[in-house]
């Protein structure tokens, strides 16, 4: 229904050139256990983890049809209020020209919805539009944030600290 309605309950009848879809992603990093992980038949793993903490992270990634615009990578838990506008911010204000107009689609997250959020989209001359949380079908970026853990798991022996993350 979604992409059959009109705005502002769906994105019939828009160019889909002027969708941005944004979300966010939590990521920790719990343990790399080397001694019993992936290796070929017959070699014995005997390195040890290079992770022994519990950080986390936290992604924030806007796409459009292009591939993706702008993205947060920081070592913190959650989406404030204040961390989500200045993403805003910075993908009208860096990325993308005035017109034409564009428009975010994201979830229900409260940080999201803030009428501080949604005055800067306004401010910017754009809009936006909230989808169903969770369905890929809906937002184009939970395709990438569902391949994000198995592209993160074979990387894994080339991270040694944070900023190879």
């Amino acid at each position: 229904m979604f992409w059959n309605m009109p705005p502002p309950f769906g994105v019939a009848g828009l160019s889909r050139h002027t969708l941005i879809d944004i979300d966010e992603a939590g990521i920790q990093l719990k343990y790399a256990n080397r001694k019993h992980g992936k290796a070929p038949i017959g070699v014995e793993v005997i390195q040890n983890g290079l992770y022994g903490h519990r950080d986390k992270f936290t992604l924030i990634c806007a796409i459009d049809t292009t591939g993706c615009l702008h993205y947060r990578f920081e070592k913190e838990a959650g989406t404030t209020i204040e961390i989500f506008n200045r993403f805003v911010g910075q993908v009208f204000n860096i990325y993308l020209p005035a017109h034409p107009p564009r428009r975010l689609m994201y979830d229900n997250l409260l940080s999201h919805l803030n009428p501080i959020v949604i005055n800067t989209i306004h401010a910017s001359d754009h809009d936006f539009i909230q989808r169903a949380p969770y369905n890929p079908r809906d937002g184009p970026i939970e395709y990438f944030f569902s391949m994000l853990p198995q592209e993160l798991t074979h990387r894994m022996y080339k991270m040694k600290n944070d900023n190879d993350l």
